[in-house]
């Protein structure tokens, strides 16, 4: 790689909320239970989306249907591909103190992405010091990380 690309863990604060289920109620919604199985060419899939391109083909899984939870499908949340950048000062007047950031350095440039934003998309797709990134987030194992795209 042609440029040292780090990126600066933060401090992950994971906030698990314990509610009991209510009778007949599951915490996740499972695949079987929603009709999200099909069978396509001789192949057991389950649902990833409206196109059938989209779906996940499961035939060689050892998991039971039972243990399948359905999300909301593949490309649920799309990129964001042109973020709005604003500065420092305006950012620690805006920004409440506890907020949250993934930050990328790149040849003596920083940017920083809201984990707040990263929930809504997952994927920042971007450029700093000249050089093509991905920012990733993913809310369920509360971690972030700065990927070379070149």
């Amino acid at each position: 790689m042609k440029h040292s690309l780090r990126f600066l863990p933060f401090v992950a604060l994971l906030l698990v909320t314990l509610v009991p289920n209510l009778p007949g109620q599951s915490r996740r919604p499972i695949a079987a239970e929603n009709g999200k199985f099909l069978r396509i060419d001789g192949r057991d899939m389950l649902y990833g989306g409206k196109s059938p391109a989209q779906h996940f083909d499961i035939s060689n899984s050892e998991l039971k249907k039972r243990q399948y939870h359905y999300g909301m499908g593949r490309e649920a949340f799309p990129a964001l591909l042109d973020p709005r950048y604003i500065d420092v000062a305006t950012a620690d007047s805006e920004c409440p103190d506890d907020a949250r950031f993934l930050v990328a350095f790149v040849d003596g440039e920083a940017k920083a992405y809201s984990v707040k934003d990263l929930t809504r998309h997952e994927i920042v797709n971007d450029t700093i010091g000249g050089h093509p990134i991905m920012a990733a987030y993913c809310i369920l194992a509360d971690l972030g990380a700065v990927y070379d795209r070149a």
